[in-house]
């Protein structure tokens, strides 16, 4: 090798390792312009230009334009064709699996997942860190699949790896698997497990990061669930602030996290029952999320069942129906029969059928909750308990008369 390829691959890591650390800091309109600059100036060296577009990826997956993200990731994984099962491979397809998720590409999260595990598995040995990264990000697509169990799983592998050794990240990887494992206890509605497992993330991300960070927005959001969870509405609505204040910075307004965000605050708002503000925040969730989705995507049709969900509040039934039945024909198509949105929308359409007296319609619609509720949450006994009696106080055993509704626990 002569000195001055020698030369150009030394500037070529320097501008890796520049972009990465202002990806840690969340730099990222200052990483998109280094990318931008740099990598037109690589030539014949497809690793390190893999390496620019797979940042460059993440960048643009951070600012919530994902199907730019989506593109530069895939001609990352071109670039390397030729080095079948690269470690980088592993790490492009849990940017993938990242950007599908947060774009409500479900069945695609979860295959790029299964690849990235899959080649960790091969090239890894059993305790490295980027298997334990896979993990994690398996345990993300789970969740996202409503397989909370098997979610928190597949975090208490990564996290198993991720204690055996002590690095200037740790903390920060402790962390983010602890708050991985929070949130799928939050989708089982146990707040008691979710509580432990997000003080433990609170008290590594806090301690990493000694100044503001976009990850301490979402520890934030969901530390606001987990109030809302717990009943405690005011107390979510000021830790949903806090997480605002730290979106805000780094990502303005206009940004997918802020909308989901806005959706959790209206959430809290309608639990404490203030159903104006309830109204304004999913008006606003809406008007963002509309900027980053399509009409019929599972978020926007998520915000048009809660609008629904207030309407019923404010005892505007025809209007609740209206926006019960948007997301309907949706939610089918992207999530299957068997999603847990799905028996909301039973659920919902049942209440309002009674409400209305549509005797027969409540009937069949109970029905279908009931079954896929069941199906759902059959690993969660708390929760199916929780259910059972929930059943009993709406007193439906007259519309249940001729269907099996009793739960063994």
């Amino acid at each position: 090798m002569d000195p001055s390829q020698s030369e150009d691959i030394s500037s070529s890591l320097e501008l890796i390792e520049k972009g990465k650390s202002l990806y840690q800091k969340a730099n990222y309109n200052e990483l998109l312009q280094l990318m931008n600059e740099g990598i037109p100036s690589i030539k014949n060296n497809n690793n390190i230009l893999a390496e620019l577009y797979f940042l460059r990826g993440r960048a643009y997956y951070k600012k919530g334009k994902f199907s730019t993200a989506t593109d530069g990731l895939h001609k990352a994984l071109e670039l390397l064709d030729n080095n079948k099962d690269h470690p980088l491979q592993v790490k492009i397809y849990i940017a993938l699996c990242e950007v599908s998720r947060q774009d409500y590409r479900l069945p695609e999260a979860v295959s790029y997942a299964e690849k990235a595990l899959n080649i960790a598995l091969k090239i890894f040995k059993e305790d490295d860190i980027e298997l334990a990264r896979a993990y994690h990000e398996m345990a993300g697509a789970c969740i996202a699949n409503s397989q909370y169990q098997e979610s928190i799983e597949y975090s208490k592998k990564s996290l198993e790896i991720k204690r055996k050794y002590t690095w200037k990240d740790q903390l920060l990887e402790l962390g983010y698997s602890e708050l991985r494992i929070g949130v799928a206890h939050l989708k089982r509605r146990d707040p008691i497990a979710a509580g432990a497992a997000l003080a433990i993330a609170e008290q590594c991300m806090k301690q990493y990061y000694q100044e503001d960070h976009p990850d301490l927005g979402d520890l934030y959001m969901r530390m606001g669930e987990l109030h809302d969870l717990e009943r405690l509405h005011t107390t979510a609505i000021s830790t949903y602030e806090r997480s605002l204040e730290q979106y805000l910075k780094f990502y303005g307004e206009n940004h997918p996290s802020v909308a989901i965000l806005y959706l959790c605050m209206g959430y809290a708002y309608f639990n404490n029952k203030n159903y104006g503000l309830a109204l304004e925040f999913f008006a606003k969730c809406k008007k963002i999320a509309k900027k980053f989705y399509s009409e019929n995507n599972v978020e926007v049709l998520n915000i048009d069942f809660n609008i629904g969900n207030v309407y019923f509040g404010l005892e505007a039934y025809d209007q609740a129906l209206v926006h019960y039945l948007k997301p309907v024909k949706g939610w089918m198509e992207s999530l299957g029969i068997k999603h847990l949105s799905m028996s909301k929308i039973h659920n919902n359409l049942g209440l309002l059928a009674n409400r209305v007296n549509y005797e027969k319609m409540s009937s069949d619609n109970w029905k279908k909750v009931f079954t896929l509720y069941k199906n759902i949450i059959k690993d969660n006994k708390t929760e199916l308990l929780r259910f059972r009696l929930w059943i009993g106080a709406q007193d439906i055993r007259r519309v249940l008369s001729t269907f099996e509704y009793e739960v063994t626990v």
